[in-house]
Order: structure tokens, then C-alpha cells, then sequence
């Protein structure tokens, strides 16, 4: 049992050195996705725009009517949500 010793050992070794190296390799990787130039420089003609503000309004005003989330719609306008009740109240 002794000459399977070494190779098992080295084997436990080899996987845990690998997983250090790929949990620095997504670390490294996530660190990049945060960053808005990551995205920027993904693009070609990056300066162009993409929607005119109508478009945007019109696309917000169109998510706001979605009705997919498990209560209705995900989003809501902030102006429309109506408080529980004071911070101080809410904390208690």
C-alpha cells in the first residue's frame, strides 16, 4: 500500500493547487466584469447611440406595464410606492 502513497499525494496536490489557481482566475475574471470600460471597449462604435430618450421613455414606460414578477410587476415608479411607516417605526 505504501508505493500508492506518493502518486495519491501528489494527485491531492495537483487538484488543490488547481483550484486555488482557478478561484484567482474568476476572482480576477469577476473584477473586470464591474468594469464599465470592460463592456465599453466590447463594443464597436461605442459612441453611437443606442436609443433616443423617447425610445428610453418608452421602453421604461412599457417595463413598468410588465407583469412578470410573482406579485406583479417588478418595478415600480418611486414616486408611487407608498411607505409602511417612519424609519423608526420600520427598524423596531
Amino acid at each position: 500500500m505504501k508505493p500508492f502513497k506518493r502518486p495519491i499525494t501528489t494527485l491531492i496536490f495537483l487538484l488543490l493547487a488547481q483550484m486555488i489557481l482557478i478561484s484567482n482566475q474568476v476572482h480576477a475574471n469577476s473584477n473586470q466584469l464591474e468594469d464599465p470600460l470592460f463592456w465599453i471597449n466590447k463594443i464597436k462604435n461605442s459612441d453611437r447611440l443606442l436609443l433616443t430618450p423617447a425610445e428610453i421613455e418608452k421602453m421604461n414606460e412599457e417595463n413598468l406595464k410588465r407583469q412578470d414578477g410573482p406579485n406583479g410587476s417588478l418595478l415600480h415608479r418611486l414616486t408611487e410606492i407608498q411607505l409602511i411607516g417612519p424609519g423608526s417605526e420600520v427598524k423596531k
